[in-house]
């Protein structure tokens, strides 16, 4: 068992406050590409949903996801080990919130369950949160000593 563990990737809190930054920004380049460009594509009342989607990803930014942030950093910041798992910036809570949002996300759009057009709004719309979040790790990592 010792053999495996040599495998398994440890980082230090300002690597993971790195790794939670990527994976922040990887979430949002793809609601980005995937949400605006299909919106910018398909040219069909994109000033009213880009301005729609904006100020509700910035609302949605202030009321949810701010303060989740905080908490992830708070967690990192607490944490007794030199080294940790290079996943370990979320709980199992927020991994699993993850999961069922990216399923209920792909489900709807395989089945078309909801006009593509609305999914695409509400991909634009989290793209801005999900992008500020990880400016957020991003900014803890530089200023973190």
């Amino acid at each position: 068992m010792d053999n495996l563990n040599k495998y398994i990737p440890y980082v230090t809190k300002r690597g993971l406050l790195f790794v939670a930054g990527m994976a922040w920004l990887g979430t949002s380049g793809f609601l980005i590409i995937s949400g605006i460009s299909n919106i910018i594509f398909n040219n069909t009342a994109l000033a009213i949903r880009l301005g729609i989607a904006i100020p509700t990803g910035l609302l949605i930014y202030f009321i949810i996801f701010r303060r989740t942030t905080f908490k992830y950093l708070e967690r990192i910041f607490k944490m007794n080990n030199k080294k940790h798992f290079i996943l370990s910036f979320m709980g199992i809570k927020g991994y699993t919130f993850m999961l069922v949002m990216a399923s209920l996300l792909l489900i709807t759009e395989l089945y078309k369950v909801i006009a593509l057009e609305y999914i695409f709004t509400f991909q634009a719309i989290m793209s801005i949160p999900v992008f500020l979040c990880s400016l957020i790790f991003f900014r803890a990592w530089r200023s973190y000593k």
